[in-house]
């Protein structure tokens, strides 16, 4: 299922389906139903928050639809091509909705026949009505993802740029990436709203919230874009607008260079990753520059025109095996 209009078409009937779950529940108890329902209970037991039922309703719903927009501007742009995409989407969409149901479910059951919502009980079973629907859900959308995708043809051999004995060869690039500069602005402007609240002692706002969103937008900033180069010292990554910090990977240390199409999920994730099998460096997908390295992890960094990048450097590497041999 790698097409887009059966994805789309799978992530609205599923919304759907869950959304006329949630109101035809919450219609068949409506008549038990007191007019304002506990939605929390404190640590003692007790309720301590409330909610209309038609508020509920629509706040699940909401939750919901806003889920399937963005997985379906997601299946739109064709990010979803790869199996473990579509795994990763559909599972936390499928998993998300049965979570929905069940805390719905946990909320009515509580509140049935009461006469006030202070006399709402949280049953032992809460736990077990939250998760089981959320696991059984992923597990399905796992399941409806399909096949695993079909193994990639071998790639032709890397490109490589003649370097005559003595030339010097540089190749350089800039990738931004604007979701990670939007998610910093919003995050730093939560911390300066939270810092002002807290310093006008208002809202109740305690001193480690806007301490925790700054740190979070100032580790956002190095990611907002890197710049690449590649020449005779290696490859060089500096990051953010200040070019900080770098990261060098010297020319000894790589083996080969090559263009390969990659996306966030399958190097684990956007930003800077390191699994067991790869670091990567992913602020877009598509093309990236893999350098496989001598006795240590491959390198991906996601950067347009990846295919010059490794004939610089398989060049370079040619010339320097060349003139030692």
């Amino acid at each position: 299922m790698t097409r887009r209009l059966p994805l789309i078409t799978t992530i609205v009937v599923w919304t759907a389906v869950l959304t006329a779950g949630l109101v035809a529940t919450q219609l068949a108890l409506s008549d038990r139903l007191p007019a304002t329902l506990a939605t929390h209970w404190g640590p003692g037991g007790d309720p301590d928050r409330t909610a209309g039922a038609t508020t509920i309703l629509v706040a699940f719903t909401a939750v919901a639809w806003l889920g399937a927009a963005l997985g379906v501007v997601a299946a739109a742009r064709g990010a979803l091509a790869p199996r473990l995409n579509r795994g990763f989407l559909l599972g936390g969409l499928f998993g998300l909705g049965g979570m929905l149901a069940g805390v719905h479910i946990q909320i009515l059951l509580a509140n049935l026949d009461v006469g006030d919502w202070r006399q709402a009980d949280l049953g032992v079973e809460a736990v077990v009505l939250m998760l089981l629907p959320a696991a059984a859900g992923g597990l399905l959308g796992v399941l409806v993802a399909g096949r695993a995708d079909e193994v990639r043809e071998p790639q032709a051999a890397p490109g490589r740029i003649d370097v005559a004995p003595g030339q010097r060869l540089m190749w350089a690039t800039r990738v931004h990436a604007t979701w990670m500069t939007v998610m910093s602005v919003v995050i730093a402007c939560l911390a300066a709203l939270t810092l002002a609240l807290y310093i006008a002692g208002l809202g109740d706002v305690p001193w480690p919230v806007p301490a925790t969103l700054l740190l979070v937008a100032l580790a956002g900033v190095p990611l907002t874009s890197v710049t690449v180069s590649a020449g005779q010292r290696g490859v060089t990554l500096r990051f953010g607008p200040f070019g900080w910090p770098v990261w060098r990977i010297r020319l000894a240390d790589i083996e080969e260079a090559a263009e390969v199409e990659r996306h966030a999920l399958e190097v684990g994730g956007w930003g800077f990753r390191s699994t067991p099998r790869a670091t990567a460096v992913m602020l877009r997908s598509g093309t990236c520059l893999r350098l496989t390295r001598r006795g240590r992890k491959d390198v991906y960094v996601s950067v347009p025109d990846a295919d010059t990048a490794a004939g610089v450097i398989n060049g370079l590497l040619h010339a320097d095996r060349a003139t030692a041999g």
